[in-house]
């Protein structure tokens, strides 16, 4: 299962920004779906466990496995499953 979101959260406050991470963090945690997320807002981009930066069409970056890094960062746990 894949989930594209493309800016969920560009014209929310930040309450609602932070629950709409919430949802798609559990989506992913829980159920497996995969959620492929286009955001310009580091703190939202915070959330996700692979970060992939496209810049000019180039891509610049692909950092994944994040530890201790935002509230979507890898738990040792979830590290040991991989």
């Amino acid at each position: 299962k894949l989930l594209l979101a493309d800016e969920p959260t560009g014209s929310l406050d930040s309450a609602r920004s932070v629950e709409i991470m919430e949802l798609l963090r559990d989506l992913n945690r829980q159920d497996g779906i995969t959620v492929a997320l286009v955001t310009h807002e580091p703190d939202m981009a915070a959330y996700a466990r692979r970060h992939i930066l496209f810049k000019d069409g180039n891509l610049i970056r692909d950092d994944q496995g994040l530890l201790g890094e935002g509230p979507g960062a890898i738990t040792d746990e979830e590290r040991r499953m991989m």
